[in-house]
């Protein structure tokens, strides 16, 4: 079956996005460090706790990965009570993180197979935070014409809701798209279960697995091109 459509995972495939998430932590412990006399690693040990109280209590939710709810949660725990000019400005400030990244090897994947194929974005995070990076990435949709995040399903990766939805977007079957990403279980083995197949953007350092019918490997998103330019 002829290959129409690639999905591409959003963070850590074609956004640097722990190298963001570090830059923005320290910048959203600047702005709460300008009103609140708390050291890095106290800021840190609150930053997990909060995290940790949001995920228990959301659960398998979408909204359980909102980072504007991780320092809502801070700053109540901190000071016992709710102060929305603090939280925004932490917020305001972790997102000034997004533009250091260097999207240039994204995008030139991007636009060497956007003339192929229908691309697109499964990812599992809210949509104000992807969008903002997408912001940097394609701004005017112009490479990639889907764009689902959980927040708007209601459901994650791998569950098969998320790849059947980008094919009915794309205007595929599921035997005629591709879903590229970081992560074995979410993106690799999620998709291939959903009927789609699979190119696994090894991560560095992690060990080298059993590739199962349908997918293949990639050390480098620079390799992607080659590899499916032997795809039928």
């Amino acid at each position: 079956m002829r290959l129409r459509a690639v999905f591409f995972d959003l963070d850590q495939t074609l956004f640097p996005a722990e190298q963001a998430y570090r830059r923005g932590l320290r910048s959203a412990w600047r702005a709460l460090r300008e009103r609140e006399p708390v050291g890095w690693e106290r800021f840190q040990s609150l930053y997990a706790r909060a995290r940790q109280r949001v995920k228990a209590r959301l659960k398998s939710s979408p909204s359980a990965r909102s980072r504007l709810l991780y320092f809502k949660q801070l700053v109540e725990d901190l000071s016992g009570r709710p102060r929305p000019a603090l939280v925004l400005a932490m917020m305001r400030a972790y997102d000034r993180a997004w533009p250091a990244a260097d999207l240039g090897a994204s995008r030139r994947v991007a636009a060497a197979l956007a003339g192929s194929y229908t691309l697109g974005i499964l990812t599992n995070l809210v949509c104000d935070t992807q969008l903002r990076k997408m912001l940097r990435l394609d701004p005017d949709g112009r490479l990639f014409r889907v764009l689902i995040t959980s927040e708007e399903l209601g459901v994650e990766k791998p569950q098969r809701a998320m790849f059947r939805e980008a094919c009915r977007r794309a205007g595929c079957r599921p035997g005629e798209a591709l879903m590229v990403g970081d992560d074995w279980e979410h993106d690799v083995l999620g998709s291939l279960r959903a009927g789609l197949r699979a190119v696994w953007l090894r991560p560095p350092g992690s060990p080298e697995r059993r590739l199962p019918a349908g997918a293949a490997r990639i050390d480098h998103l620079s390799e992607l091109p080659a590899v499916l330019g032997g795809a039928p």
